[in-house]
């Protein structure tokens, strides 16, 4: 909630293969531009040669309510020829992204890349800077939903997982866990946002593709597995070996 230090950006990224410089201003009119625009850049430089970065490598991201059209018009002429990309992002879009990180356990830094890659894009191919607003909220909307359907089945043994737990038995019905996760406030907003639905056979497959319930037994008259939470060091010890075989395969190459 307090103003970043004077001299060099509001915020840096450090992710996987990649940095992010940030800028931030509240500023709606012309000085937007003035005072942000250049900013953007000379950080975004300063960044590479002191990390020694490819510019590939360096997205700046400048986020604001709005965005004025002197702004926009600025960066996107540049964008199509300056080595350093820099990417709009508007506080709609940002309360999208943020959400998408919260509701999504293991959002990977790839898929942040590649909302900058498509914010970009929106930019060259709009016509203004109200038509750029709702092109890249539509796209960052379209993102999120991508995101959290690939992170369901996670997302759900997740919380399938901790209710488990809760109950506090060795054994628990798919039945049992649809219930306590029907008065999920968070959960039920994830499933709204990609539109799904949940009952006992996604828990069921969730819990198993994860690795993190087996099925002990299946009730007969309800139609539904009776499940046992996995204990936690053997959750590690699997996620140990997972982990060491993609190690070897990058020492390997």
């Amino acid at each position: 909630m307090s103003k970043a230090p004077g001299g060099g950006p509001d915020g840096i990224a450090r992710a996987h293969d990649f940095c992010v410089v940030l800028e931030a201003t509240l500023k709606p009119g012309p000085t937007q531009w003035s005072q942000e625009f250049n900013q953007c850049l000379q950080h975004a430089q300063d960044l590479a040669d002191t990390n020694g970065l490819q510019s590939r490598d360096v997205l700046t991201v400048l986020v604001a309510p709005s965005i004025h059209r002197y702004t926009y018009r600025a960066i996107k002429t540049l964008n199509p020829t300056n080595e350093f990309k820099v990417a709009l992002v508007t506080t709609p879009c940002l309360r999208i992204a943020v959400e998408t990180a919260d509701l999504a356990f293991t959002l990977r830094h790839l898929e942040v890349r590649e909302l900058l890659r498509k914010l970009i894009e929106q930019l060259a191919d709009s016509s203004n800077e109200n038509d750029f607003s709702r092109m890249a909220v539509a796209a960052t909307g379209n993102w999120q939903k991508s995101v959290l359907r690939l992170e369901l089945a996670t997302a759900l043994a997740l919380k399938s997982y901790s209710a488990m737990v809760k109950l506090g038995r060795g054994y628990v019905g798919a039945g049992e866990i649809l219930a306590e996760l029907t008065i999920d406030p968070s959960l039920q907003a994830y499933l709204e946002k990609v539109e799904g639905r949940l009952d006992t056979g996604e828990i069921e497959r969730s819990l198993v593709q994860e690795s993190l319930g087996k099925v002990l037994v299946r009730d007969p008259r309800q139609d539904e597995a009776i499940l046992c939470p996995v204990p936690v060091l053997d959750f590690k010890g699997r996620c140990q070996r997972r982990l060491q075989a993609v190690e070897k395969a990058h020492g390997s190459n």
